[in-house]
């Protein structure tokens, strides 16, 4: 009889038709290069703080080059985090200025914030916070280029960046001297008279993304800042924006998940889930990281106001991240609102709506204390023939993280073209067996099938594969 695999990845496909084969939905879930699923990382304090940093959440977090994390708050506070929590505005300061996400540059001396209204800083060697000086201007995005500090413009010539004096080692008296009569000034991204609504770099290159075309500019020993590329790919939300080494990815005007090197482009399978991104009343909200942890490289883009946060794994497909609500039962947003990674410790930090500070790490079944309820269906499958088929047996290879003593592991249900779910058949394993073999019998007739396998148990969980043997028939 004929075997053949069950397709239990990480590759949703909820813009396209189920009933042609296309996943519906894949959960907190992730795949190994060696196609293996597992939990997707699990979020736990890890001795970062020892509980609720700000009430109004955490917006954004920066690690210095040195380990150092500092937070903003929904409150607008500034925090210098690690083994607990120490508010430096309000004390000492002042709050960052504006309502917009937080971006940060940093420099050896200081690092800078821009959020909306006049940058704020605050001085590495002492933790002291205030108004980056000056005049700057009031900008939503603020980098750190060749010794100055460049801004985009929020109130007028949106087309414009302006950049500040240079300086650099343990001076910063450059970057607070921003006016023109001096070694300051501005150029503008003028191939189209759309405004900047995002401004990053990469070292090579200053990206100044506009809503319909980016721009790239260089340093230039004539006129301090040259354009050297425009492309026709725009950007509809400023803060999707994720470095990925050289390139960028991001969210386009056309609402397409992109990555590019300031070059070539190409779009990251957005058709998957296109209709559902073009389906949103409102994108421009999205919030981009990249989760770098174990054998797992993921970039990640929050919908605050959908409610829906989506992951393409580099080299694999989609998948949703969620939380569980043990209480009522029920699904619930991805609460992280904030994400940095600390190259000293390698972990990825992040800041929750609910404002606690922790880190991201593979094989956890918890999210601070919450569990992770992962799941995967796929499309309607029909072993490439239009005619019955019957399911003489499903076999599932897993593997679990500790000795088990013969508790449930997880479930399997079907639906047959197109219907109900089955009731769930449980999977569960001997005692001690932490490479167990569940095999389902008989599982009756269908044309087309579409199967889900849930886990929420304690245990760490690696489903390595799936098989259906099955017969074809003669109707």
């Amino acid at each position: 009889m004929p075997e053949a695999p069950i397709p239990f990845v990480p590759n949703q496909e909820s813009g396209l038709e189920k009933l042609g084969g296309a996943s519906a939905l894949a959960m907190n879930v992730v795949m190994s290069p060696n196609g293996v699923v597992h939990r997707r990382p699990g979020i736990v304090a890890d001795g970062l703080t020892s509980g609720v940093v700000d009430s109004d959440g955490v917006v954004g977090l920066h690690s210095t080059v040195d380990g150092r994390i500092y937070a903003v708050g929904g409150s607008r506070h500034i925090y210098h985090v690690g083994g607990g929590s120490v508010q430096l505005s309000g004390v000492v300061g002042e709050k960052l200025a504006g309502t917009k996400t937080p971006i940060f540059a940093e420099t050896e001396a200081i690092l800078a914030i821009a959020g909306g209204n006049v940058p704020q800083k605050i001085v590495l060697a002492s933790d002291a916070v205030s108004r980056l000086g000056g005049d700057p201007n009031h900008c939503s995005h603020v980098i750190a280029y060749a010794s100055r500090l460049l801004t985009n413009e929020t109130q007028t010539d949106l087309s414009k960046v302006r950049y500040s004096e240079p300086d650099a080692g343990t001076s910063y008296a450059g970057h607070e001297l921003w006016d023109m009569s001096g070694d300051a000034g501005f150029f503008s991204a003028e191939a189209r008279p759309d405004p900047i609504v995002a401004l990053h770099e990469n070292s090579n290159e200053i990206w100044a993304f506009g809503s319909t075309n980016f721009q790239t500019f260089v340093n230039d020993p004539t006129i301090v800042f040259a354009p050297s590329n425009t492309r026709e790919y725009g950007c509809s939300a400023p803060y999707s924006i994720v470095r990925v080494d050289q390139s960028f990815a991001w969210l386009d005007h056309r609402r397409r998940f992109v990555v590019s090197d300031g070059r070539s482009l190409e779009t990251l399978n957005s058709g998957a889930i296109q209709q559902v991104l073009d389906d949103m009343d409102t994108v421009s909200d999205c919030i981009g990281y990249r989760v770098t942890e174990g054998p797992v490289d993921v970039l990640v883009w929050c919908f605050p106001t959908d409610g829906r946060t989506f992951a393409f794994q580099m080299g694999g497909g989609w998948s949703q991240w969620g939380s569980w609500n043990e209480t009522g039962n029920r699904w619930g947003q991805f609460p992280v609102r904030a994400h940095c990674h600390n190259t000293v410790t390698d972990q990825n930090i992040v800041g929750t709506d609910d404002g606690y500070i922790g880190c991201l790490k593979m094989g956890q079944s918890a999210d601070l204390g919450d569990r992770i309820h992962s799941f995967i269906e796929t499309g309607y499958l029909d072993r490439d023939t239009d005619r019955k088929k019957h399911c003489i047996s499903v076999r599932f290879t897993m593997k679990t993280g500790q000795a088990t003593t013969g508790d449930t592991l997880a479930s399997v249900r079907y639906s047959d073209e197109p219907g109900v779910w089955s009731a769930p058949m449980v999977l569960s394993s001997s005692a001690n067996d932490t490479y167990p073999v569940v095999e389902l019998r008989s599982l009756g007739v269908y044309r087309r099938r579409a199967w889900r396998f849930e886990f929420s148990a304690p245990e760490e969980l690696a489903l390595v594969r799936v098989s259906e043997e099955y017969e074809v028939l003669d109707v």
